[in-house]
């Protein structure tokens, strides 16, 4: 879109223009006195600081670029849906209320369906209210443009809040605006200060640094205060949205009316058959098809059978009067759900509903004619406020039906000629609608009748005519005033005539589909008859084609290219050349060029061999040779090729200099969008590649646009579907009967399009981590529901972690702070689309509901998880580097596929697998084994081999990797099919199972962790031989003392003190004694003390439970 804004009128009546006018702002003000005279004093003093200040400016200004997207949005763009959520009695309904009536002027009773208003001369805003729902708050966030979260500022936060936020950061994360309620509850303003504050911190962590949060300070009438609605509004209407992928790329319709149009049945029919259904409203994202395959919200996928435009039951102001305000006129409101503003759009009827208390619409009494038993209804009281009721009664009066009145009217085409009654237009294959449509001055009534029969008709002034001769069949040229009319003549008048009046009205525009087929395109215009030309033999102009059929050939056109030049639009054998062309004049052609061809000596090949060889070029000279070189027509085509790969050749050149071509557009003389593209020279401002970009968009969309504007509306409709912004009637065959019965006005109907590879079903590869809040790991192939798309259902999860070697490796339960993966079966989603998963979708859940976040990865059907499983067996018999394992396989094909795998025992001993024993091999060896139950002929027994020698007491493993299945599960969650008082069921989880049926859990003795003793193990002494000993060295021989039998000196001497040391002793013994009694005092002080503050700690619990119990019954008393 184009950057430039509107400039400022300022209002030139009311109080501001006084204004204005007082304090002199129009006086036009010189920059330089204001500047001063020194032009250093507004520059940096520092170059550094100068350059840090202009590295900020561009990084804001980068931070603010977003890829750009082409706008495939009708000239009146889709209201802008803003979700209002909230938990239970938070003010919801009331902000709502507060809203319409500020923009609207209308008091809504209840809030119930979408409800549609005009909020500015260019916007339209679609409000609709969410509850506690899980399955309402997840599509309310993949429809919301903006969301209004209401949150009771008296009591803080709410779990739903911060769920429904965290759905929203999954599902594209929408602009968000926090609005404070019952903020009238506070009656100390230092405490509303401090929650303002607290709360405004908390809203600004979970969002982002800045983000709007509006405060309602109490109601009056039901409503808040104009003041901050009028606030909450004026932000509303001017909030930027930015697009966002999914919603971009897809379809989808929010629904505000549903209509069950299922034609009547039998009784017995009625509980199993399907219903057929309408649902009316916006078309939002991308452009929609008639038999596209869609996606209902909480019902399923369906098909759409038939899709129908109505017309705009909320328009916007019209844009010709230049307006500063909306006028009351257009401040409309559209909600049918909520049955405001009495109009309804069907496929062909458009109903007013009107009360019966107010107008009675019995017939109308005439002057002097008095019933007592009517209702006089006084209309000249009520004629500016029912002005409605005065063509109600002109259609009770009525004695002619409207076709009789068609059938009897008429039409005079020139002024002193005959007029045409409907019967006689009808006999010359006219359709009366067509000569509506077409032309003005249609009479309608019985007057121009009476008139023209009678001969009173009005009076002609007399001016001279001049005929020129003209000897064509059945024409005469009349010069009327200087100026030639072709006037043709009684027998086939109303042909000739239609013709004129077309060439007055309507210019056509030169393009190949007008050359190719003229003649057809006028008498499919004029529904003249068309000559039929049997030249060809094979192909036959259809006699009858309708407006609504797609020609690819409507499309081409060269009008304002640059390539009109080179092609003889005028020259009229450009129409033989096509297959609906005269093939006389071709063959002519083709005999005057084979003429031409033999006199250049070019022989037999030129002439009939033509078509077989075609054109050579001389690639040292240049020069083309063969039946069309030299041909104008070739010439022109070979130098369109030359401009456009010179200007591909320039602008690839011009790109990778880094100099951008320029695309500015001008108006031409014709009233058409000239664009002109030139390079940037300017160096001190270049134009950057963002912009090339986005310039490029911008004109391939113009181009777009300009081709489909040229269309008739069916055309255009066939070739590129239904465009966004359009009031849509779609309709849908064969749905559940319990959507019908069922259905609930405050849940939104949400009908998302799918695109060609949605509808398949596979394996989605999701990187996957469990919401820190949820309060449960989540276990391996537990079912999960997710919401991914448009779709909500129910799947089998498998997790796993990737290897060094790039293996999925299964894992039992989702790590705790960390990202992992998970596969799942159900339909194809593109990458990095966003997934949120929940264990239940239950409302009266204490905990946080969300159980994971996900985003898809891939779609692959060869995702290989595999799980570790390790083998384990135990020797027989022992070689050297050899032993017989056994219990580790039960045949000896297992052992084949595993010969050559790693072994490995418990002391880390390695070991590889040979061959399978034979039955009977290792019998004679094993009748010395200390293994009960082993038998000689036992299967799966083989040979290994070690690096050391084994001990029969060693165990010995394999491990292996083997491929885990992902279950194929698949659930839609259908929560649209379930009553108000009902939940939808899906598959639950092994723990759930349990405590429904109060069963315990199982526990495998093998499976519980015991405490394992080993029993110390004694070793003898090293007993070294006398007569090896003595063959030893003296530092290598053992030296082994024994052991004595009696106190040495030291151990038998006595200490004695002298005086001295004896008295330090004491002084010592004393100090530690006194040191010891503080200590014992301490410690009896500190126990009393602790028991003191024990008791009194008992004190105050007791009066804060009874102070917290009489707040809570205050509380619970005010809430009812």
């Amino acid at each position: 879109e184009s950057s430039q804004h509107k400039e400022h009128r300022p209002p030139r009546t009311g109080g501001k223009a006084k204004q204005r006018g007082k304090s002199g702002k129009t006086k036009v003000i010189d920059e330089g006195k204001l500047q001063g005279k020194n032009p250093r004093a507004f520059i940096f003093k520092s170059s550094s600081k100068a350059k840090k200040a202009r590295t900020i400016a561009a990084e804001k200004q980068q931070r603010k670029l977003r890829v750009p997207v082409v706008d495939r949005q009708s000239n009146e763009p889709p209201p802008y849906v803003v979700v209002v959520q909230g938990p239970p009695a938070c003010g919801k309904s009331t902000v709502i209320r507060s809203l319409v009536k500020h923009y609207t002027r209308h008091a809504l009773s209840e809030v119930k369906g979408p409800i549609t208003v005009v909020s500015g001369k260019k916007r339209r805003i679609q409000f609709v209210e969410v509850g506690n729902d899980l399955n309402e708050m997840i599509d309310a966030a993949k429809l919301a443009d903006l969301v209004l979260l209401v949150v009771d500022g008296s009591y803080g936060f709410e779990m739903e809040t911060f769920e429904f936020l965290n759905v929203l950061q999954v599902h594209g994360f929408p602009k968000v605006i926090g609005v404070l309620t019952h903020l009238d509850q506070f009656c100390d303003s230092k405490q509303l200060r401090k929650q303002k504050k607290s709360m405004k911190a908390r809203f600004w962590s979970e969002i982002h640094n800045g983000a709007k949060l509006f405060y309602l300070n109490g109601t009056r009438n039901g409503q808040y205060l104009k003041r901050d609605t009028l606030n909450l509004a004026r932000f509303i209407s001017t909030a930027k949205f930015k697009p966002l992928t999914w919603r971009s790329t897809h379809p989808y319709v929010v629904g505000d009316r549903f209509e069950d149009i299922t034609p009547p049945r039998e009784e017995n029919d009625v509980q199993h058959s399907e219903c057929d259904v309408a649902i009316y409203g916006w078309l939002h994202g991308c452009n929609m098809r008639t038999g596209q395959l869609v996606h209902i919200a909480g019902v399923g996928d369906c098909t759409v059978d038939d899709i129908q435009t109505l017309p705009d039951p909320c328009p916007l102001p019209s844009s010709d009067k230049k307006q500063r305000k909306l006028v009351d006129q257009s401040k409309s409101i559209y909600a049918p759900m909520t049955d405001i503003g009495g109009l309804l759009y069907d496929k062909d009827a458009v109903y007013v509903n009107m009360d019966d208390r107010d107008v009675n619409f019995s017939r109308r009494i005439k002057e002097g004619e008095n019933s007592s038993g009517s209702l006089r209804f006084d209309a000249e009281s009520t004629e500016h406020k029912k002005a409605g009721i005065d063509m109600v009664y002109g259609l009770q009066d009525a004695q002619i039906s409207l076709d009789d009145k068609l059938r009897a009217s008429g039409i005079q085409f020139f002024v002193g000629r005959k007029t045409f009654k409907g019967d006689g237009v009808e006999s010359l294959g006219y359709n009366k609608v067509d000569f509506q449509d077409k032309f003005q001055g249609f009479n309608s009534g019985n007057q121009a009748i009476d008139q023209h029969d009678s001969g009173n008709g009005p009076d002609y002034k007399e001016i001279r005519m001049r005929r020129a001769a003209n000897f064509a069949k059945n024409h005469a040229v009349v010069e009327k005033e200087g100026k030639k009319i072709e006037e043709p003549d009684g027998n086939n008048i109303s042909g000739h005539m239609e013709i004129n009046m077309v060439t007055k009205t309507t210019a056509r525009e030169i393009c190949l589909f007008g050359t190719a087929y003229e003649s057809h395109q006028d008498a499919q215009e004029n529904n003249t008859p068309v000559p039929s030309n049997n030249s060809g033999g094979f192909f036959k102009r259809a006699g009858h084609m309708t407006s609504d059929a797609f020609d690819a050939s409507k499309s081409i056109t060269f009008e304002g290219s640059k390539f009109q030049h080179l092609l003889f639009f005028d020259d009229h054998g450009l129409g033989s050349r096509f297959v609906t062309g005269d093939w006389t004049a071709a063959a002519c052609r083709n005999d005057h060029v084979t003429k031409s061809e033999a006199k250049l000596g070019r022989g037999k090949r030129g002439g009939d061999c033509a078509d077989i060889y075609g054109n050579f070029e001389d690639l040292e000279t240049g020069d083309f040779l063969g039946t069309t070189a030299g041909h104008p027509m070739t010439d022109d085509c070979r130098k369109i090729d030359e401009i456009v790969d010179m200007e591909n050749h320039q602008n690839c050149k011009s790109i990778v200099k880094g100099v951008f071509p320029c695309k500015t557009k001008s108006i031409g003389k014709d009233g058409t969008i000239e664009n002109d593209t030139s390079v940037c020279t300017d160096v001190n401002n270049p134009l950057s590649y963002f912009d090339y970009v986005k310039d490029a968009l911008q004109e391939r969309a113009l181009k777009t646009h300009r081709e489909l504007d040229r269309l008739p509306d069916t055309t255009r409709e066939a070739l590129e579907g239904y465009r966004p912004g359009s009031y849509l009637r779609l309709v849908l065959r064969s749905v559940p009967r319990e959507w019908v019965v069922h259905f609930n006005p405050i849940r939104p109907i949400l009908i998302g399009g799918l695109l060609a590879s949605e509808d398949s079903f596979g394996y989605q590869h999701l990187r996957f981590k469990k919401h820190r809040w949820f309060g449960k790991v989540l276990k391996n192939q537990d079912p999960l529901i997710f919401s991914i798309g448009w779709r909500r259902f129910q799947s089998i999860p498998v997790y796993s972690v990737k290897d060094a070697n790039g293996r999925y490796r299964m894992i039992k339960y989702t790590p705790e702070h960390m990202h992992c993966h998970a596969t799942i079966y159900g339909p194809m989603i593109p990458q990095n689309t966003g997934v949120v998963a929940f264990q239940s979708l239950a409302e009266k859940v204490v905990s946080f509901r969300i159980s994971a976040t996900a985003t898809v990865l891939e779609v692959d059907h060869s995702i290989k998880v595999m799980k570790k499983l390790k083998l384990v067996g135990l020797p027989t018999k022992v070689f050297k580097n050899t032993a017989y394992i056994t219990g580790m396989f039960n045949s000896a094909l297992e052992v084949a596929k595993f010969e050559g795998a790693a072994l490995r025992t418990v002391s880390g001993i390695r070991g590889q697998v040979k061959k399978a024993a034979k039955l009977g091999q290792s019998a004679p060896h094993l009748t010395k084994s200390v293994h009960a139950g082993f038998h000689p002929h036992e299967e799966g027994t083989f040979r290994a081999s070690f690096e050391d020698k084994l001990l029969l007491s060693d165990i010995v493993f394999l491990r292996s990797w083997v491929r885990v299945d992902v279950p194929k599960y698949f659930n839609p969650v259908t929560s649209s099919l379930v009553g108000k008082h009902g939940s939808w069921n899906g598959m639950r989880t092994v723990a759930q199972l349990r405590h429904e049926r109060k069963l315990s859990i199982p526990v495998n003795r093998d499976s519980i962790y015991k405490h394992i003793a080993r029993p110390l193990r004694v070793f003898n002494k090293l007993h070294v031989p006398k007569s090896l000993q003595r063959a030893l060295p003296f530092e290598s021989k053992p030296k082994i003392e024994t052991k004595r039998m009696q106190r040495t000196l030291e151990q038998k001497r006595a200490v004695v003190f002298d005086s001295e040391e004896k008295s330090l002793a004491t002084l010592v013994q004393q100090l530690s004694t006194i040191r010891n009694d503080r200590a014992g005092k301490v410690r009896c002080k500190a126990v009393s003390k602790r028991e003191k503050r024990t008791k009194q700690i008992i004190k105050d619990e007791v009066w804060r439970k009874d102070l917290s119990r009489q707040e809570r019954k205050k509380r619970y008393r005010e809430q009812g």
